[in-house]
């Protein structure tokens, strides 16, 4: 089971990845990025709990980003220091 992370969880293409990759046996959503100040946060999307730490990242085995250019810079520095996959 591939374990995801998903960075936009909140937005069209995040929430539709949520909603695919939980219908698949074959991924299981363990962690949903948000930016802070995002009404989301702290609330359960499945059975995840969206968050705003992206320290959640060593949950999981790939982390797919749906963000702005200047967020996904800043994911790809967790990226590297949690050695994840990265779409």
């Amino acid at each position: 089971m591939i374990k995801l992370g998903i960075a936009g969880v909140c937005g069209k293409m995040g929430k539709r990845i949520y909603e695919l990759a939980s219908c698949d046996s074959a991924f299981e959503v363990n962690f949903g990025l948000e930016r802070k100040g995002t009404p989301l946060i702290g609330r359960e999307l499945g059975k995840i709990k969206v968050s705003s730490n992206i320290d959640g990242m060593f949950l999981v085995d790939v982390f797919v980003d749906f963000t702005v250019p200047e967020a996904s810079e800043i994911n790809l520095d967790y990226v590297a220091k949690y050695k994840k996959a990265y779409i």
